[in-house]
């Protein structure tokens, strides 16, 4: 049985408990965090966090090392002016199980931190980190840099011994030298030491193609300490890659460069096997066979985490006595499994939840917002996704149900084929068939050792109409000092330009960052099917009984507005315990039509954010970290000042403690008025065991509202409780 097959069991087993399990948590179709992955780079190990919504990274407390890792985020696009908006208010969890290479514990986003979403990472000890926005927006990126390792003691034979490079015909194998298609320029020795951690990790972990990659490379360079270890694992992985020619070739280019070298005897024993091999009668290889099933047998690590936690928000107000805003228990399950061998890489994951609520007329959620099988064909370089999952590149706008192939060509180009349902909401219990979609797209690069792009067509159908068909791309290109990326989606069934986003990033050698984005997009991405919004039928189909096609098309358009924003801010280290940063935002969003029967919305005219905060750190005891935060808001129905404190101090090494403040003062402009709110919060945090934590928050909120010679007061509090249990 191949280990496809054997992952089945497992992944059926998780979707018998996304079906029977009933303790799962709220609806999260606002969610931020997708998943963690964790990848050996050039630079070191790299922790990729990717999300559901695009969001930017504004800066980082500590700046470069520490046990816990604070970062700032914003929005991009039509929430960004609104910090939060449309971001869920629970905390959300994403649990790793740490390695040695790898320490981290944990990820947890906060979208109603103060000051703005902050995304955390914790590890078991202080770590060295890199931190940066993917490429895409929809994630970030911490890169823990690997130490250099000592130079070898062997020195590689003269130059004159070396071989030359030269190319060999493809389908033909090469006779003695190493196939070099061209020679590099020297670089600094950090960088030929994290390529040779990269290609080692893929040694280990079986991905072949990539160590080939890497070696290749390495022995392009001009002669440093890895030359002769690069040469050797060359001819290894591609013996390991099943390419016999080819390993032969390199091992005997290894004995000439190096003829007295201290692994000669190994390399000539590894060619004499080769040698003995391809001598052997065919049938006798076919006793290989058992030792090419225990080779494929898989490895698995399976992981995740399952809390409880219950919530409880009353306020008091004199006109309206005592009220219950919440009260309920919100369970959460995290499960991934991974199972690797020489030929396949595969894991599984689920991610779903149920709250159950306690207040009367109030009906409890269940959702699954993750479940799906993803295997990689290590050999054949395929790989395929399939179930409820997530997508935000190539055309598809976020959470699926159906599968996504994908076929790396050559190390520059990838093709992609995906279809499926949208996923309105997680809490969705069924595949919803009146709404699918298809797609095509291919991933291009790196070029220039920067350039990536990606190119994409993508066609949606909605109870039989066309609902969205579009073409675009992106293009990114990344420098350790300087990044931008860029998006264009065009709907060529509406002939409309639905997406225009630019992003970018600079810095300084001092560490002192500039960025900028730039948007120009749809609220919401325009569909056919915005012709619902305010129409008291709940299909196209139905639709089309009350108006013709051409005119449905019309008012989803007159359901579509436009908003166009544009961010610029900085950041600087002012020294090793503090930094500041700021930023300025002007947005506009255009007015809607009224159509159909539907009123249209107007426009907002230009509206305006300003935002500075510093951040320390080491301030009181090592770990603790403080953002102290002021904004102002300019916007079409008020001015807001706002004013956060945001801290968190190591109280014992399990126990965290998080003092939080926010006050703001708002003027609205019609009819006059102002309100001043009060938030002033704890939240503490203690881990047990490695394996549980216990978290408690309590906090509460006083507000004054004057309008037309009334004052009306508002008094509240709120208390959040719980266990998780990581596994």
């Amino acid at each position: 049985m191949t280990p496809f097959f054997r992952i089945l069991p497992l992944f059926a087993a998780l979707c018998l408990i996304a079906v029977l399990f009933p303790a799962f948590s709220a609806n999260a179709e606002t969610r931020v965090l997708d998943e963690i992955r964790v990848d050996r780079g050039s630079a070191g190990s790299e922790i990729a966090v990717t999300f559901h919504v695009p969001l930017r990274h504004v800066t980082h407390v500590p700046a470069v090392s520490g046990d816990v890792l604070q970062i700032q985020m914003r929005p991009v696009g039509a929430a960004q002016a609104g910090a939060t908006s449309g971001l869920s208010d629970d905390r959300e969890v994403l649990h790793w199980k740490p390695s040695v290479a790898v320490p981290l514990r944990e990820v947890s986003f906060e979208a109603d931190a103060p000051g703005g979403p902050l995304l955390i990472l914790r590890f078991t000890r202080r770590v060295a980190f890199k931190v940066k926005g993917a490429r895409d927006l929809r994630g970030i990126v911490v890169t823990l840099p690997v130490a250099g390792k000592p130079a070898a003691k062997n020195t590689p034979a003269s130059p004159a011994a070396a071989p030359k490079a030269k190319t060999t015909p493809k389908g033909t194998a090469p006779k003695g030298t190493t196939k070099v298609t061209m020679a590099l320029p020297p670089v600094p020795e950090e960088r030929l030491t994290a390529l040779m951690t990269e290609a080692e990790t893929s040694m280990t972990e079986g991905d072949y193609r990539r160590a080939i990659q890497l070696y290749t490379k390495l022995v392009q360079y001009p002669d440093h300490k890895h030359t002769e270890k690069a040469q050797e694992h060359l001819g290894l992985a591609r013996e390991r890659k099943g390419q016999l020619a080819h390993a032969k070739a390199e091992y005997e280019s290894y004995l000439r460069r190096y003829p007295k070298g201290e692994g000669t005897e190994r390399v000539r024993q590894r060619l004499a096997g080769l040698l003995t091999a391809a001598a052997k009668p065919k049938d006798k290889l076919r006793r290989g066979k058992r030792e090419q099933i225990a080779a494929d047998d898989v490895r698995w690590d399976v992981y995740g985490s399952l809390s409880e936690f219950y919530r409880r928000d009353e306020s008091f107000t004199e006109l309206d006595g005592k009220i219950t805003n919440q009260s309920a228990l919100t369970s959460d399950l995290d499960v991934t499994a991974r199972g690797r061998s020489d030929a396949y890489d595969a894991h599984a994951r689920l991610s779903a939840g149920h709250t159950a609520n306690f207040l009367s007329g109030s009906d409890s959620d269940t959702r699954v917002s993750t479940l799906y099988l993803d295997v990689l064909d290590k050999r054949r370089e395929v790989s395929g996704r399939l179930g409820r999952q997530s997508r935000n590149t190539g055309g598809v706008l976020g959470r699926f149900d159906g599968g996504l192939v994908s076929y790396q060509v050559n190390p520059e180009i990838k093709l992609n084929a995906v279809g499926g349902f949208p996923v309105q909401s997680s809490s969705d219990d069924g595949i919803n068939s009146d709404r699918h979609f298809y797609g095509l797209s291919a991933d291009l690069g790196p070029f220039a050792e920067f350039w990536e792009f990606n190119v994409f067509a993508i066609n949606q159908v909605a109870d039989g109409f066309a609902d969205r068909r579009a073409v675009g791309g992106e293009a990114r290109y990344s420098h350790p000092d300087m990044s931008v990326f860029s998006l264009i989606d065009y709907d060529i069934l509406f002939m409309e330009l639905n997406n225009l986003l630019m992003v970018g990033t600079y810095t300084f050698p001092d560490k002192a960052t500039l960025n900028m984005s730039l948007t120009h997009q749809k609220s919401p991405v325009l569909t056919t099917s915005n012709a619902l919004q305010g129409q008291t039928v709940g299909s196209l189909a139905a639709l089309e009984n009350l108006f013709s096609e051409d005119a449905i098309r019309d008012m989803a358009v007159d359901r579509t507005a436009t908003n166009t924003s544009l961010t610029l801010g900085a950041s600087h280290p002012l020294n090793t315990k503090f930094q500041i940063s700021g930023d300025f935002t002007v947005s506009h969003l255009s007015d809607t039509e009224t159509s159909g029967g539907v009123a249209g919305t107007p426009d907002t005219g230009a509206e305006y954010f300003y935002s500075t905060q510093l951040l320390g750190t080491n301030l009181i005891k090592e770990g603790d970290i403080a953002i102290l935060g002021l904004r102002f808001s300019d916007t079409s129905t008020s001015d807001t000042v706002s004013f956060t404190v945001n801290t968190r101090y190591p109280g014992t090494e399990n126990l965290r403690i998080n003092p939080r403040l926010r006050v703001d003062y708002q003027k609205r402009s019609e009819g006059g008025g102002r309100r001043i709110t009060l938030r002033p919060s704890l939240r503490l945090n203690y881990r047990w065991e490695r394996t549980l934590n216990f978290e408690l928050e309590s906090g509460g909120e006083w507000s004054s509202d004057k309008a037309s010679g009334t004052d009306e007061r508002t008094l509240g509090y709120f208390v959040n409780a719980g266990v998780r249990f990581d596994f």
